[in-house]
């Protein structure tokens, strides 16, 4: 839910890139540049923006004179962690497969949590 008006770009805006959320192995950005076919979401304040969490979407710099103030609200299924870092490598000593699974321990090393291959 935006408080800011972020109708216009370089207002930090975030970016999503279309499709991405339809393949389980794309490529994490470099954190520093918009992937290429990036797309502004421009809205004003007042609107609500619903989108799926697997989607990549990213920031980017605010050039306004403004600060952007947004309320951002996660929902998903519970089984679809987000690919925020947690600090809980202390519990998976004395943890079961299982619950090593649900803090986002993966066989595979990568993301296997919340895009998982066969062997997760």
């Amino acid at each position: 839910y935006f408080l800011s008006d972020t109708s216009e770009t370089a207002r930090g805006n975030f970016y999503v890139l279309p499709g991405s959320h339809l393949d389980d192995d794309f490529p994490g950005p470099d954190r520093k540049s918009l992937l290429p076919g990036a797309v502004p979401v421009c809205v004003g304040p007042g609107d609500a923006v619903f989108f799926d969490r697997r989607l990549w979407h990213s920031g980017s710099a605010n050039y306004w004179h403004e600060p952007r103030l947004v309320l951002f609200y996660g929902y998903s299924y519970r089984w679809l962690r987000p690919r925020d870092d947690m600090d809980v490598a202390h519990y998976l000593d004395d943890c079961t497969p299982i619950r090593q699974q649900l803090l986002g321990l993966s066989p595979t090393g990568g993301r296997g949590y919340t895009s998982p291959t066969d062997e997760d």
